[in-house]
């Protein structure tokens, strides 16, 4: 087993990966990551004073606010919160509700592909079980607004029975869009500027039970499974997985070490989200502002140790 540094050095391996190495309709994993927030305001005043910059997105199924946090490569993360309780009526929100009532977190997180058809048809081939695609709508601005809902761009399909711990992974499909307008343009630069320099979400950190079962169902998916290695700065092996321009990061078994321990989730869970950063010094002074007492915002990976107010770290890290 090597020993690495940080998982800075794990990335520039992973950078280094040789064509083919993930399916050939997968464009990158994650795309985005949905994270449930049990305190809005407080958990978007914390991104904020982290030096991110949130928009507003909708109504999610009429129960739940939806905030983003986009980067310029169109990755992001998606945040809600629930508002109606009485609403959460379908299987998936009763779903939604339940992991939330254990506090904040993320659940899910998708792989973009330039084929769902074609992404579904290679997994069932694979022997995996997986629901038909499917198109969805969204509110722009909740239940109450005058807006309509309106007809997504994107098209998805997930697992009936999950292969894999800790998360909900599912595949999305984006239409083409037309080239945009100079406003359009500014809007979205708008979007995607960050006070720390975030440039794209880069990697999923999952816990699970046995990360070599992991590791299998995700080789099964197409992906590329790296050698494990040991990450000093959290106490805790590491075994990544390539996908497409992104990584999925698995540890365990137990919780990191080096981390503080949420107050009452446990068990196989998305616990961190790696950012990239185009100013690493800029990033890190605003970590050590937010947690002056934490020992992570030093060496090439400064990491935000969040789990008790977001449910999950944030390790940003330079330009791969």
């Amino acid at each position: 087993m090597r020993v690495l540094p940080t998982l800075f050095v794990l990335l520039a391996i992973l950078a280094a990966c040789p064509a083919g190495s993930t399916p050939p309709e997968v464009v990158r994993g994650p795309d985005h990551v949905m994270v449930w927030t049990t305190d809005e305001a407080a958990s978007d005043a914390l991104l904020t004073r982290l030096g991110f910059t949130l928009r507003p997105a909708g109504s999610f199924e009429d129960f739940a606010s939806s905030r983003t946090v986009m980067f310029a490569d169109q990755t992001f993360l998606e945040l809600f919160h629930i508002y109606d309780r009485s609403k959460a009526t379908s299987p998936q929100a009763r779903a939604e509700l339940a992991f939330f009532d254990q506090g904040s977190g993320a659940n899910s997180f998708a792989i973009q592909v330039t084929s769902a058809a074609k992404a579904q048809a290679r997994l069932r081939a694979a022997g995996f079980d997986v629901d038909e695609v499917h198109a969805d709508s969204f509110d722009p601005d909740g239940p109450d607004g005058p807006k309509p809902a309106q007809p997504a761009n994107w098209r998805d399909f997930h697992f009936r029975r999950s292969p894999v711990q800790g998360a909900e992974v599912f595949f999305i499909q984006y239409a083409p869009e037309p080239p945009p307008s100079p406003q359009a343009q500014d809007r979205f630069k708008a979007r995607t500027t960050h006070a720390n320099g975030a440039q794209r979400l880069s990697a999923v950190w999952l816990l699970v039970e046995d990360p070599k079962v992991e590791a299998e169902a995700y080789r099964r998916m197409g992906f590329t499974v790296r050698p494990p290695a040991w990450v000093p700065s959290l106490g805790v092996e590491a075994t990544t997985v390539a996908v497409g321009t992104g990584q999925v990061i698995l540890l365990g078994p137990g919780e990191p070490p080096g981390l503080p321990s949420p107050s009452t989730r446990r068990g196989p869970r998305i616990v961190g989200l790696s950012i990239a950063v185009s100013d690493l010094s800029a990033a890190r002074q605003r970590v050590r502002s937010q947690y002056p007492d934490a020992a992570l915002h030093e060496g090439p990976l400064a990491i935000a140790p969040s789990i008790r107010d977001l449910g999950v770290f944030l390790a940003f890290h330079g330009p791969e």
